[in-house]
């Protein structure tokens, strides 16, 4: 893999399951650790659903192989939250990694 090609900063945020005052489990992200990648669009729209406009888009992020990433992690890209739908692990021979993930609407 081509160092040059990874142009855009990411950072994957790590899963935490924490109680709240009343003792529910309250799921909170924090930043685990930032990396660079490559970031390709692969499909958007736009769906008005129950009188709210919902933009779904989804990215594909190939980052190097070594990044310990983890399926139930999200990732920040330019100041949206990304969740992984699938980590492709045949690519994970040829020293990168493809993960694909969709925008969080919040």
């Amino acid at each position: 893999m081509e160092g040059g090609l990874l142009k855009d900063e990411i950072m994957f945020q790590r899963q935490y399951i924490a109680l709240d005052d009343y003792g529910h489990e309250v799921i909170t992200y924090k930043d685990a650790f930032p990396t660079r990648a490559n970031v390709k669009w692969n499909n958007g729209d736009r769906i008005v659903s129950n009188d709210e406009i919902v933009y779904d888009n989804s990215l594909t992020f190939t980052v190097r192989r070594y990044c310990p990433v983890e399926s139930t992690m999200i990732i920040l890209y330019k100041e949206n939250k990304y969740r992984i739908i699938t980590i492709n692990p045949e690519l994970d021979v040829y020293d990168r990694k493809e993960i694909v993930a969709e925008l969080i609407n919040e």
